[in-house]
This record gives C-alpha cells, sequence and structure tokens, in this order.
C-alpha cells in the first residue's frame, strides 16, 4: 500500500509541473496575442495579402491558432482533472490505510487484553490449585 501511495504521489508531482508548464505555456502564448493582435489587425493581416491563394492561407493560419489555443486550453483542463483524480485516489488510499491501522490496533488491544486475562486466570488456577494440594 505503501508502494501504490508513494507511486501515485509520484504521479501528482509530475502532473503539478506539468500543468504549470503548460500554463505558463497558455499564458505567455496569450499574452503575446493580446500584445500583437486585434479584431483590426487580423483583417488586415488577411487583407495585406499579395494574392487571394495567399490571404486564404492566412486565414487557415488564424484558423489553426485559434484551434491550437482551444487545445492548449482543453490540455489545461484534462491535466487538472486528472490531478483532481489522482489526488482523490491519493485520499481514498490514505484513508483506507488508516482505517486498517485503526483496526489493526483495535485487534492488538483485544489480543492483549485476552492475554492479560488469561495469564490472570492462570495464575488464579495455580493458587487455587496450590489451596486445593494443601487441603
Amino acid at each position: 500500500m505503501d508502494n501504490e501511495i508513494g507511486a501515485v504521489s509520484t504521479n501528482i508531482d509530475s502532473l503539478n509541473s506539468s500543468l504549470s508548464k503548460l500554463k505558463k505555456q497558455y499564458g505567455q502564448m496569450l499574452y503575446f496575442a493580446y500584445r500583437n493582435q486585434s479584431t483590426y489587425s487580423k483583417l488586415m493581416f488577411v487583407f495585406s495579402a499579395e494574392s487571394f491563394n495567399q490571404g486564404f492561407k492566412r486565414m487557415q493560419y488564424l484558423r489553426q491558432l485559434s484551434q491550437y489555443r482551444e487545445r492548449q486550453r482543453d490540455k489545461i483542463v484534462e491535466t487538472q482533472d486528472s490531478l483532481n483524480g489522482k489526488k482523490t485516489k491519493l485520499q481514498v488510499v490514505k484513508a483506507d490505510k488508516k482505517q486498517l491501522l485503526t483496526s489493526q490496533q483495535r485487534e492488538k488491544q483485544q489480543l492483549d487484553k485476552e492475554k492479560k486475562s488469561r495469564f490472570t486466570c492462570s495464575i488464579t488456577l495455580r493458587a487455587e490449585r496450590k489451596n486445593y494440594e494443601q487441603n
């Protein structure tokens, strides 16, 4: 169970680093897009083409860029969901382990009580036996 907790914990750490890296890249991409493009500049980019074919390719480029941003956003959301799932799984495993430890401790306490009871009983029986032997 400790191995499973360690593996899940390592996986969570790697997902956290991946998530922070994706967020940083996405933020940089959005900042660059904000600084360098407005609605008019997109139109100017397309209409400043030397030919219809070049204008069409520029529109495709802008569409692909938008799709890339959406994929990055989806990847961030997916990574966050995966991370939350791993954290939940880790919490469940830890809770199970804690419950098992508690149960084990209760059983040990019960066994100790039984052992003490048997020991007390054996001492009582020995004392009674000595008593009968003397009589």
